[in-house]
């Protein structure tokens, strides 16, 4: 796994680079002490990614991967959601309709992997707490780079709840 390195925006924010290469797992966690990003792998096709609140049980944990056409997606307990722009807002977003070709970035906006590099969005997961995640840089097929606001006590991470398995076709 590439070093996590501190970002301009502030002392305390952490960018992360995810590639190929990137295996180890990892926990960002924002200030807030609601939302978590746990990156098992690289963020690509197949990725494990979880989005779950500390204060919630295992069993209510979110799990997200790439789909077919490149969206966050989550494939938990809350059906089928992707992770996009609405009304200038990053939201959870449910699919409508699977096509790879769908045009999300038509209408309310683009997906965050289109977002403007340090443009500031905010997150509303499920259990109606808040969230924010700035994004530090342009994404790619190679590398990501997103800054998260630090966590307030790094001593209660928790560890996420099992994976579930590829969500994608």
């Amino acid at each position: 796994m590439r070093d996590l390195v501190p970002h301009p925006a502030g002392a305390g924010d952490r960018t992360v680079e995810t590639g190929d290469r990137m295996s180890e797992e990892i926990q960002l966690v924002n200030e807030h002490d609601g939302l978590v990003l746990d990156a098992r792998h690289a963020i690509r096709p197949r990725a494990r990614v979880q989005m779950f609140s500390r204060n919630d049980p295992p069993n209510r944990n979110q799990v997200w991967a790439l789909d077919a056409a490149g969206r966050l997606r989550c494939g938990g307990p809350l059906g089928d959601l992707v992770l996009g722009l609405e009304n200038g807002e990053l939201r959870l977003i449910p699919v409508t309709d699977d096509r790879p070709d769908q045009q999300w970035d038509q209408a309310d906006g683009a997906f965050v992997n289109r977002a403007r590099p340090g443009e500031v969005l905010e997150v509303v997961p499920p259990y109606g707490r808040e969230a924010r995640l700035r994004l530090a840089a342009p994404t790619s097929e190679a590398a990501q780079r997103w800054t998260v606001l630090p966590v307030k006590d790094p001593s209660a991470i928790v560890e996420p709840g099992p994976w579930d398995g590829d969500i994608d076709d």
